[in-house]
């Protein structure tokens, strides 16, 4: 059925090291995929806690910009989300940020795209 389908379409992507990422930080990162490059964002809420989301702003597409707070903040319409959840903080944006499944080797941040 299709969930199998969508799980062979995974795979798992070196993103960064556990270094390249403050606590209380965000940092972008491009990965290279089967269909292209892809711009994602990993942040970490709190200590040894990681977060994938795509960068890509749900509203028009903007490439997310900037850390305020605990939000990651989009430069174009200024929607914001939450670095924990990616869920949507402020609008125009109205549905939250594309999150994959983060996974650490040591200290290597791999995420499932």
């Amino acid at each position: 059925g299709l969930a199998s389908t969508a799980q062979a379409a995974t795979k798992k992507y070196k993103v960064c090291t556990t270094k390249d990422v403050k606590v209380g930080g965000a940092s972008r990162f491009q990965i290279n995929t089967s269909t292209g490059a892809m711009m994602v964002i990993i942040t970490q809420p709190k200590a040894g806690t990681f977060r994938a989301f795509n960068a890509a702003c749900t509203h028009m597409g903007s490439i997310l910009g900037f850390l305020q707070g605990t939000n990651i903040v989009c430069p174009a319409h200024g929607a914001s989300f939450d670095m924990n959840t990616g869920n949507v903080t402020r609008p125009p944006a109205s549905m939250p940020l594309t999150k994959y499944t983060i996974t650490q080797t040591g200290t290597t941040l791999y995420i499932n795209a």
